[in-house]
Order: C-alpha cells, then sequence, then structure tokens
C-alpha cells in the first residue's frame, strides 16, 4: 500500500483522494477504510471494507470514533490522524485497541494521509491487516490502547522521527 501512496503522490505534497482506484488495488479494498475531516474538524468514515466492517461490528459509514470508542481511545487517534494529514507523513503501527473492554482489536495499520481536490490534507486512507490477539501488556481492565510498534515513514520510504517527540520508533 506504501507504493501505491508513493505512486499516486509523485511530485505533490500530498496524493489526491480522488486518484484512488480501487481496480488497482483489488487485494486491498476488503483492508480498506477511509476517514474524512469534515469542515466542523470531526473525521467521519466514508468507506469501509468488508473486513474492517465485520471485525469492528458495528456500521461505521458516516460515522465518527466518539460514536463507537471509549472517549481516551477515540481522542488519540483522532490526534494520529491530524498529525498524519498536518505532517504528510505515513504512520504504521502494530497495536490493540478495545472498542469496550471486553473485544480487543489487534492489528498492523498503515495510516496514508491524502489531499482533497483543492489540494488540503483532508482525508486518511487507512489499510490494516488483522493479527491474532496478543497478550496484554497492562491490566485489561485499564487497557484502551496498546502500540506495539510505531513507525512514521516520510515520502522517499525513510523512517522519521514520531511528530513532535524526536523518537524514531516505539516497540
Amino acid at each position: 500500500m506504501f507504493d501505491y501512496w508513493i505512486g499516486l503522490k509523485g511530485d505533490q505534497a500530498l496524493p489526491a483522494y480522488h486518484a484512488i482506484d480501487p481496480i488497482e488495488i483489488p487485494w486491498a479494498l476488503a483492508n480498506l477504510y477511509v476517514v474524512e475531516r469534515k469542515d466542523d474538524g470531526m473525521f467521519r468514515y466514508r468507506l469501509v471494507g468488508e473486513a474492517v466492517q465485520a471485525k469492528y461490528r458495528v456500521s461505521l459509514k458516516g460515522r465518527t470514533l466518539h460514536d463507537f470508542l471509549e472517549k481516551e481511545t477515540a481522542d488519540r487517534t483522532v490526534a494520529t490522524w491530524e498529525e498524519g494529514l498536518r505532517s504528510g507523513l505515513v504512520r504504521y503501527t502494530h497495536s490493540r485497541h478495545y472498542r469496550d473492554v471486553s473485544y480487543p482489536i489487534c492489528g498492523r495499520r498503515l495510516l496514508m494521509p491524502f489531499a482533497d481536490r483543492d489540494g488540503r490534507a483532508r482525508f486518511i486512507l487507512g489499510y490494516v491487516e488483522f493479527t491474532a490477539e496478543m497478550r496484554s501488556l497492562v491490566p485489561l481492565e485499564a487497557a484502551r490502547t496498546e502500540i506495539f510498534h510505531e513507525t512514521w515513514i516520510d515520502a522517499e520510504g525513510e523512517v522519521t522521527a514520531a511528530p513532535g517527540t524526536g523518537a524514531v520508533a516505539v516497540g
């Protein structure tokens, strides 16, 4: 997926969302989702692949994270999406978060920023490969999000410091 993002980006600051062609990535469609930052600053799901939809066990299209996740988890994810749009960096994580305390979702995620037709950073295309459940690092009743590995990647494919932290990778 990163190569696809790079190919769409070309010499632009960000690739254009309208340039995404599902025919070019049929192998990825079930595991994709798209969120759009609306004019009110809220991120809403525009598109949700079948595997993502099935894993969350709730209809996501048109919803915000705050509609179905606990506030702390939703706020942390929205901040990450904002940082991706601001920095233009792609984020890779292997993490677990909880739809609720009894339902962990573990996966490897690639978050890729996209621009609208006016060139404004507005969309996140997410690609996720769900993984087997991993042993929790913290007591379950306290767990909301656990990041096993995090990397931010620039347009040249170079691992870069996580925005605002100076840290290159976690995990």
